[in-house]
């Protein structure tokens, strides 16, 4: 699940999901990129012994109630949930200097540029309790949602959460 909001999980009870995550289902202009975002980390946890359900695939209007969220996942035979969520944001502004070439007598002209730096907390949550079972925190100097899932899949093997 990718939410693009700055909630800070402890556990997951109602009133948490009442407040971090039941908006994203009921947030159409939400659902595009949090299906985006989710295509990047089904890519790279997915494997042939470790399938990855995203929650854009799933989950609507519907589980606006806790409740069916539970019971989906346990009709779904669920095992743990990845919550994936945007702590924070910056753009930062970046300078490249003027290059000059000894050999060719080429300047190359640097410029001013910009960086999006962005936080992430990442929290795996077991179906059969409502709290953390692993949290880390992520920093990025860009917004690198690929090099992130490479590090979650990391982990997560070594962890023995995923399978590959």
């Amino acid at each position: 699940m990718y939410v693009d909001d700055a909630c800070e999980l402890h556990f997951l009870d109602s009133t948490t999901y009442d407040i971090c995550i039941r908006n994203i289902f009921l947030d159409s202009n939400h659902f595009h990129a949090q299906s985006i975002s989710e295509n990047v980390f089904s890519k790279k946890l997915s494997s042939s012994r470790t399938t990855i359900i995203k929650s854009s695939d799933l989950l609507d209007t519907s589980y606006s109630v806790y409740q069916n969220f539970v019971s989906m996942l346990d009709s779904l035979h669920i095992e743990g949930v990845l919550l994936v969520n945007r702590l924070s944001s910056q753009h930062i502004p970046d300078t490249t200097p003027d290059i000059y070439n000894y050999n060719t007598k080429i300047i190359t002209y640097g410029g001013q540029t910009e960086r999006l730096d962005v936080s992430y907390k990442c929290y795996l949550l077991s179906s059969q309790s409502i709290f953390p079972i692993w949290i880390a925190q992520f920093d990025f100097k860009g917004d690198s949602k690929r090099a992130m899932a490479s590090e979650l899949a990391k982990d997560f093997i070594k962890a023995n959460y995923i399978f590959k």
